[in-house]
């Protein structure tokens, strides 16, 4: 199994046409390709200026065929999204592929960032020739075998998805670690070391820091 990063550049994809015009971060959280064309997706977008959920449904809903499902806002500037894209260019490709996506996030031009999970190099090339043929142009930017040894033990997990649920990433803080503690029923000073080697297991994963 490989973990894989590509750019993927693509005028007629919604998520990077909306990013270009709009001038903010979109990740794709999750993405379901339909059996027929295009898909589903969860996404996040944040952003530095305070922009409603309103104002967020009308730009999706303003591209051809898209519908948001729901829309779940934190802030004015950061949003959960579920939208339907029978249209989707990017989900089409994904579709007899044996690769999975992870994640993918916009940076603010016409281009993505996919990370993808391929069990060999025939599946990956079958992907980006896929890509290609649905007008993008892709660059291959790393490929690395996937190790075990990132994964989160279950505590790990279940105390990171506490702490980013309860606030505990944000600027400014909604959580300390004293609340998360007393939630979690473990002590302030053992949550700590399960939180940080929890982020250094996903930080090494992201960089490839295997040290």
């Amino acid at each position: 199994m490989m973990i894989t990063r590509i750019k993927i550049s693509s005028k007629d994809n919604t998520i990077t046409r909306l990013s270009s015009e709009k001038g903010v971060r979109i990740d794709v959280v999750r993405c379901s390709p339909n059996e027929t064309a295009g898909g589903t997706s969860i996404l996040r977008i944040e952003s530095g200026i305070d922009i409603s959920s309103e104002e967020i449904v009308n730009w999706f809903e303003d591209q051809e065929g898209c519908r948001v499902v729901s829309i779940d806002s934190s802030s004015p500037g950061r949003h959960l999204l579920t939208v339907e894209n029978p249209k989707c260019n990017l989900c089409r490709a994904f579709l007899g592929s044996d690769c999975f996506l992870e994640s993918a996030s916009s940076i603010r031009s016409d281009s993505i960032i996919w990370r993808i999970f391929a069990p060999n190099n025939t599946s990956l090339k079958g992907l980006i020739d896929r890509l290609r043929k649905e007008g993008c142009q892709v660059e291959l930017l790393s490929v690395k075998k996937a190790c075990s040894s990132f994964e989160l033990t279950q505590i790990q997990d279940d105390a990171i998805r506490l702490a980013f649920s309860k606030g505990y990433y944000d600027i400014p803080k909604k959580a300390t670690l004293e609340d998360l503690a007393l939630r979690s029923g473990i002590s302030k000073a053992t949550l700590n070391i399960i939180l940080r080697r929890g982020q250094r297991k996903i930080l090494s994963e992201r960089l490839g820091d295997r040290s």
